[in-house]
């Protein structure tokens, strides 16, 4: 899947490991972060991606039982996105242009996070840019 065909639509992208323990104890939150959004009506794409294989990722996800929309680098990470430590979380606008990064893990199911995806989405009142969550570049 390239990125490209996401435009149009705010867009959660994480960046993981199933032997990265701080991202394993965020994903709970990106559940509920999900489906927050989802009651709310706001069309937000959110995309998990491990540079591990296919085979340890799917059966890291299938043992775990998450419902999250998984998938693992063909290639590395675009050198424009910067270092990546693990885990490492980008929301992108519409337009391509990325709102926020954020290094390291946090509960992304904050009410600041779920205003700023509907911000993107047109139905929200915060500004595109709002450093957010916990002033997100870190």
């Amino acid at each position: 899947m390239e990125l490209e065909a996401l435009r149009g639509r705010p867009l959660v992208v994480n960046f993981w490991a199933s032997w990265c323990p701080p991202c394993i104890r965020e994903l709970g939150s990106f559940e509920a972060l999900a489906e927050s959004v989802r009651e709310q009506g706001i069309d937000a794409t959110f995309l998990f991606v491990s540079p591990e294989s296919l085979d340890v990722a799917s059966a890291f996800v299938v043992d775990n039982g998450w419902d999250l929309p998984f998938a693992v680098e063909l290639r590395r990470a675009p050198p424009t996105l910067g270092d990546l430590v693990l885990p490492t979380t980008f929301i992108v606008g519409p337009d391509g242009a990325v709102v926020v990064r954020h290094r390291g893990a946090t509960d992304w199911n904050q009410p600041d996070v779920v205003e700023l995806l509907a911000s993107l989405d047109g139905r929200g009142r915060a500004e595109p840019g709002v450093p957010s969550p916990r002033e997100a570049s870190r």
